[in-house]
């Protein structure tokens, strides 16, 4: 019975089945045909195999390309991605007075600041204001006064936020942090996407990439929360549960300096784009950005 079924779809069948396999469930009648990524000749040779692997995150990997669904249950969001001898700075990099400085904003209870620039095809962090457990009202002017005492008010701000903070927010009265934000006389600029997944996938390709020897992420080394949060602090969940899924990052203390971060990283990518966007191509043009890769 299992032979003559799934002798249907041998007529479909190409001659090499390398990468192909046929299987049955003997109880429903039900056949699957798998289809590895070998099934394409020139993904079976070792150096497409390599290059391949070594682009991507271990884990999408697994997931992609070899058909692993473990869970990575409490295991780093960029496990076997960051190196803190390849993207922590030995030697502390002050501000470039001759580009504009990226901050990236997370808020709820414990609200965060990442400072960054974005230089040629390199995105350096300068400094976190991580953790502020206050509201937006007073979070805002103690990031201004910071950034004015460190770097000075000449410099040139972008502040790239949690697209939810648009329209929500803890502060009194009921206004949103970006409303807050531009009573400070900010032009708060909402990232991309809120998804988890892209999110992620923005820090990685910086994390990932090279230029001249370096790393297209590097971090002053005074930034601890988010140093710490990069070697396992930011994690997924040990289990799951009714509120939590298990391919999100755990909410805490380390999540929301990388929360920022990563809207930053959303902002870059979307700098590389070819576009008509006059906001884009102002902050292009200050940044002489020239990253080629491309948004999900």
């Amino acid at each position: 019975m299992a032979k003559n079924k799934i002798g249907k779809f041998e007529r479909f069948m190409p001659k090499d089945r390398t990468g192909i396999s046929i299987r049955e469930n003997p109880k429903n009648g039900f056949v699957v045909v798998e289809l590895d990524f070998i099934v394409q000749p020139h993904k079976r040779d070792p150096e497409w195999i390599k290059k391949t692997k070594n682009s991507m995150p271990k884990k999408r990997w697994e997931i992609e390309m070899m058909r692993s669904w473990h869970t990575f249950a409490g295991k780093p969001i960029y496990e076997d991605i960051f190196f803190k001898n390849l993207h922590v700075l030995k030697i502390p990099r002050s501000a470039d007075p001759d580009y504009p400085i990226f901050r990236g904003w997370d808020f709820g209870g414990n609200q965060s600041c990442v400072i960054t620039q974005i230089i040629g095809s390199q995105i350096i962090v300068l400094d976190e204001l991580p953790n502020a457990g206050t509201n937006t009202r007073t979070f805002a002017p103690e990031v201004i006064s910071h950034c004015n005492q460190a770097f000075g008010p000449e410099f040139v701000y972008f502040d790239i936020i949690d697209p939810s903070a648009m329209w929500e927010g803890k502060t009194a009265g009921g206004f949103s942090c970006s409303q807050v934000m531009k009573e400070f006389n900010l032009d708060p600029k909402p990232a991309r996407t809120n998804d988890p997944e892209l999110r992620i996938d923005a820090v990685t390709k910086f994390l990932m990439g090279s230029v001249k020897s370096e790393r297209t992420l590097l971090i002053n080394p005074h930034c601890n929360m988010l140093i710490k949060g990069f070697e396992g602090g930011y994690h997924y969940p040990e289990k799951p549960s009714q509120s939590r899924r298990m391919d999100r990052p755990v909410k805490n203390l380390y999540s929301h300096i990388h929360d920022g971060l990563q809207y930053v990283c959303l902002r870059a990518l979307k700098l590389s784009k070819r576009n008509h966007d006059e906001e884009i191509e102002y902050e292009r043009a200050l940044t002489g950005y020239s990253f080629t890769g491309s948004e999900r």
